[in-house]
């Protein structure tokens, strides 16, 4: 390939994403550049608003006793059920939504788990986070 033909290749692909090449451009050339420049940063400017207001504020004292109560309630709920075994189901809670992780064996568990957890007093949405485990797992002592 010769030199030139690179160079020229080089300057167009430059010339079409507005960077400077060389300090002679005209007058017209910079000012296409210009608006450029001014889109970009407003687009940075409300892509950090957007991100910067996406925090939630921090839990209170009452917020994260009331999760506690309600994680400790869908646990021994999950116990309880005679129909299905859920000591290996991790039960966290955060400003009423459940998150429900762990295992189990069946997927009729698996639906039966998210049922027990929304008929429970304060719970506003279930989020399934379990693994469905078949038969167990191999090599283990754990089985249903």
């Amino acid at each position: 390939m010769k030199p030139g033909v690179l160079r020229g290749v080089s300057a167009r692909m430059a010339a079409g994403a507005g960077i400077v090449l060389r300090t002679t451009q005209t007058t017209e050339v910079r000012m296409r550049i210009q608006p450029r420049r001014q889109v970009l940063g407003a687009l940075i400017f409300v892509a950090a608003a957007i991100g910067g207001c996406s925090t939630a504020p921090p839990r209170t004292t009452a917020e994260r006793d009331a999760d506690k109560q309600i994680a400790a309630e869908v646990s021994s709920a999950l116990n309880a059920d005679s129909l299905m075994y859920a000591r290996h189901i991790d039960v966290r809670s955060e400003r009423g939504v459940v998150y429900l992780g762990g295992y189990v064996w069946d997927d009729s568990d698996l639906f039966r788990a998210e049922q027990i957890a929304a008929m429970v007093p304060g719970v506003k949405r279930v989020i399934d986070e379990l693994e469905l485990e078949r038969q167990g797992i191999d090599n283990s002592p754990v089985t249903r």
